[in-house]
């Protein structure tokens, strides 16, 4: 596969993130199924699986040569165009796109990739089929269509996928909502509009196809022919981009719609695929759904046409699933309406009518009608000490058989012989979609079963009736294995059962946020104020040890002064008394002190004795 890039002119295109992201995976990594196992992304899902296949391979193509594919993107659907038709052309504005298309599908023969858009390019073909999508986001629709009607042959179809400006996805806030004001900086349609616009141009005929979640990972395409009921609804998984925020769960608004008016929901499909050709348009497929859910060894697709209902594999692995279901039908214990079509297909009429679990939900005494449900699992159940136990799955051996002896088995088990999968014809139940046969096991776990997969009854009521409680845990280890077995849980879990916030949870925690953020200051405020306070203790406290300080200082100087003085007065009696004993010393010399001394003497004799008779009286 070779570019061609004669029309190329360069444009100011910017990739988005989520694009960026994609063709550096492509362009680092050989081996994109790992990829896929290790990225949980929306986008990688959408770009490297194979699930926008969806989109077409249902569509029964005529025994034609070629087809042009405008918008390839990163080659989504270019390994499915390629086993269908003989030649095969491709259109991708983007440079870097393309590039990544020719890495992906080099060894591609007979394959021809162009760089640029319909405006410039200019084709020296016509195609008995074109294909578009994520081309109309950036160009004209009216505009696109004219110049690929001259690309189309005589008997020649366009088919080409765009969302529905009034998509449920719009009013659950993704995308924004300037498409349901008429802001869109890129102009979007309603069916009505789009409608309009196929009739502008010239178009004869055309046909509208509805999809969930949308066009670029189809899960339920469905037409005007196709009453959509809650069961349908229930096959539908929202897809949730990364950090994107919605107001509500998508399929609980559309089945309030179905309850309502179901005629509403073709009006609220977020994505349109749209077949026009000038010829009349002959196909009678009215819903196609999928288990993109499984891992690839058990992805079917199912067809239900005017008459038919049709299930096929969507990959090599599953046609051994196909050939299972066709070996488990000769134990199947009831009327089946399915049959073996072929090696890779499951026919059964299509019936018209209620389903059994609808008629239940009518009946005026719901333990009755299950009671006749039950005789119906319970044929040919088995005692416990009869059960071959090398035949018993492992997770068996976690109970007490005084609690496995209450329970009756079924050495053929249909896990999905449950009422919404049962017409009754001429009073005789018919049973379809039964994929999945085990063997021993509780016939309860199938009443089980059938009851808690019947939307709008009482459950509890029922287990309850049939005592059922004290066997869950039992029934829901069964569950757990048998989910294990067939359900790809990096899919299921992270790109279908993603939950973003709505955007009330989304108010309601930003509130919280604020207040807790309120709380936290406030509490940091008490500690400021805490800490203030003490540093104004702390300051008060140093200004008294200074004031205590200073006025110690002052003593201390005061008392220095003082001694000082007592110094200078020590120091002058010092010389006061030197000043005496050197008079003394004089006096003790002189002549008169001499003269005088026996006088002294005489005194203080006759004192002692006046002393002595005044004391003895």
């Amino acid at each position: 596969m070779e570019l061609n890039l004669d029309f190329y002119k360069e444009n100011n295109q910017i990739l988005s993130e989520s694009d960026e992201k994609i063709l550096t995976l492509i362009e680092d990594n050989q081996n994109l199924e790992e990829v896929l196992n290790e990225d949980t992304s929306v986008q990688t899902y959408i770009h490297l699986s194979r699930v926008k296949e969806n989109l077409l391979n249902w569509y029964e193509f005529k025994n034609t040569s070629s087809v042009l594919e405008v918008g390839s993107g990163f080659g989504e659907l270019v390994n499915f165009l390629y086993n269908k038709f003989d030649k095969l052309t491709l259109i991708e504005e983007n440079p870097r796109k393309a590039t990544c298309i020719q890495k992906r599908f080099h060894n591609l023969e007979n394959v021809s990739l162009f760089v640029g858009t319909i405006d410039n390019i200019k084709l020296q073909e016509k195609f008995d089929y074109i294909i578009v999508s994520n081309y109309f986001e950036n160009h004209s629709l009216e505009d696109s269509l004219r110049i690929l009607k001259t690309y189309l042959k005589e008997n020649g179809t366009i088919l080409f996928a765009i969302d529905n400006k009034y998509g449920i996805k719009k009013w659950n806030g993704k995308g924004g909502y300037k498409s349901l004001t008429g802001r869109a900086e890129n102009k979007e349609f309603s069916k009505l509009e789009i409608q309009n616009l196929v009739n502008d141009v010239g178009f004869e005929n055309s046909k509208f196809y509805y999809i969930f979640p949308d066009y670029k990972a189809p899960n339920i395409i469905f037409t005007d022919e196709h009453e959509m009921t809650l069961e349908d609804i229930s096959r539908n998984f929202e897809l949730n981009e990364e950090n994107e925020s919605n107001n509500f769960l998508e399929n609980e608004v559309l089945s309030e719609l179905v309850k309502s008016d179901k005629s509403k929901i073709n009006f609220f499909v977020n994505s349109f695929l749209v077949e026009v050709s000038n010829n009349k348009i002959l196909n009678d497929i009215k819903f196609v759904t999928y288990t993109n859910y499984r891992n690839e060894n058990y992805q079917i697709q199912t067809i239900i046409k005017k008459d038919k209902v049709i299930k096929k594999p969507l990959n090599v692995k599953a046609v051994e699933h196909i050939r299972k279901i066709f070996d488990n039908m000769q134990y199947f214990p009831g009327k089946l309406l399915d049959t073996k079509k072929n090696e890779e297909t499951v026919e059964s009429n299509f019936i018209e009518g209620k389903r059994l679990d609808e008629e239940l939900l009518e009946a005026n005494n719901l333990e009755n009608e299950f009671d006749k449900f039950k005789k119906l699992i319970f044929k040919n159940t088995l005692k416990y000490d009869e059960v071959d136990k090398s035949n018993l799955l492992d997770l068996f051996k976690k109970y007490s058989e005084d609690l496995l002896k209450e329970l009756n088995y079924l050495e053929h088990a249909f896990i999905d012989m449950i009422p919404k999968n049962c017409f009754v014809i001429d009073g005789i139940e018919h049973f379809f979609d039964q994929e999945w046969m085990l063997k021993y096991i509780p016939a309860e776990y199938i009443l089980y079963r059938a009851i808690v997969n019947t939307y709008g009854i009482d459950t509890k009521k029922l287990i309850d009736y049939y005592n059922l409680e004290k066997y869950i845990n039992l029934f829901e280890d069964i569950e757990n294995y048998f989910r294990d077995s067939v359900i790809d849980k990096n899919i299921l879990l992270n790109i279908f059962n993603r939950r973003n916030e709505n955007q009330i949870d989304k108010i309601t925690n930003f509130e919280n946020q604020i207040i807790h953020q309120k709380n936290i200051i406030a509490l940091r405020d008490l500690e400021i104020k805490q800490k203030a306070e003490k540093i104004e203790f702390d300051r008060n406290t140093i200004e008294q040890r200074d004031t205590q300080i200073r006025q110690m200082d002052q003593q201390l100087i005061e008392n220095r002064s003082k001694l000082e003085l007592d110094e200078r007065i020590i120091e002058e009696q010092k010389n006061n008394i030197a000043d005496l004993q050197k008079q003394l010393v004089i006096i003790d010399n002189s002549l008169s002190w001499k003269i005088t001394k026996p006088l002294r003497y005489v005194s203080n004799l006759l004192r002692k004795c006046c002393g002595r008779l005044k004391k003895n009286g």
